[in-house]
């Protein structure tokens, strides 16, 4: 099972630091059932596979199954050191890019619907129609305590896609999912050396159920934060590092 992580590092006395490190591991073989391939792929017929929106749009000789991450912090607050968790709202921006066989299928959809297709991208933010014909990652954080949709008013979910070289026949699409979220996170908090003392909480995304997805950072955007973020007890700090782990059974695409 693939995972993303963001740390989150909560230092007292005047300091916020937020740390981003990715860590990766070598595939083991996925075990074969009925309706998944060894590789974790759907084992049926194409046409069947191009209308299933329950696994990722891969071929099973695919060697692109890369999905990049993007993080924006919106908002940290109601840092709770007796309940050990604190909130935050942020977006998270979700990038991949199908096999050319759902390409090709995506734009027929297009095509066959009333949604405006601009420079060969089109922007839907109907949920029900997004649920209905394509994929969406099912990453999820494992360290909240709950993730809800902060507003009942609009829907903070938008799905682009950019399909190309349409007039060759020789399709590549790229997918941008984009929601907004707020969790409530949990974090064993150590007040040892309070108040100098540093609490490493650990935000955790992964995928539920693809194994052969491939988590990564955007390599120019992989974390970013609103300038209109006030916390009085802290400052903050942010940076990204690379690392690998290792762990028994499981395979783990880690992103910190």
């Amino acid at each position: 099972m693939n995972r993303t992580h963001l740390l989150l590092l909560l230092i007292t006395s005047n300091y916020l630091s937020v740390i981003i490190v990715c860590q990766e591991e070598e595939d083991e073989p996925a075990t074969a059932n009925d309706d998944k391939n060894d590789d974790g792929m759907p084992g049926d017929s194409e046409d069947h596979m191009l209308d299933n929106v329950d696994y990722p749009p891969f071929s099973s000789d695919d060697d692109n199954r890369n999905l990049t991450l993007k993080f924006f912090l919106e908002d940290v607050n109601s840092v709770n050191a007796k309940e050990m968790d604190f909130r935050i709202d942020y977006y998270m921006i979700q990038t991949w890019h199908p096999a050319e066989q759902y390409c090709v299928h995506y734009s027929k959809i297009l095509n066959a619907s009333d949604i405006i297709i601009e420079k060969n991208t089109a922007i839907i933010s109907d949920w029900s129609f997004i649920q209905k014909q394509f994929w969406i990652p099912d990453t999820f954080m494992t360290t909240a305590k709950k993730v809800e949709i902060p507003s009942k008013l609009s829907d903070m979910r938008m799905l682009n896609i950019t399909v190309r070289d349409l007039e060759n026949n020789d399709l590549n699409c790229t997918m941008e999912y984009t929601i907004r979220l707020m969790a409530m996170v949990s974090c064993q908090m150590d007040f040892h050396e309070y108040p100098f003392d540093v609490q490493d909480c650990q935000i955790r995304f992964h995928s539920y159920d693809h194994l052969q997805l491939n988590y990564v950072w955007h390599p120019d955007f992989p974390i970013n934060e609103s300038d209109e973020i006030m916390m009085l007890n802290y400052d903050r700090h942010m940076k990204t590092t690379f690392g690998t782990i290792i762990s028994l059974n499981d395979t783990y695409t880690v992103l910190i």
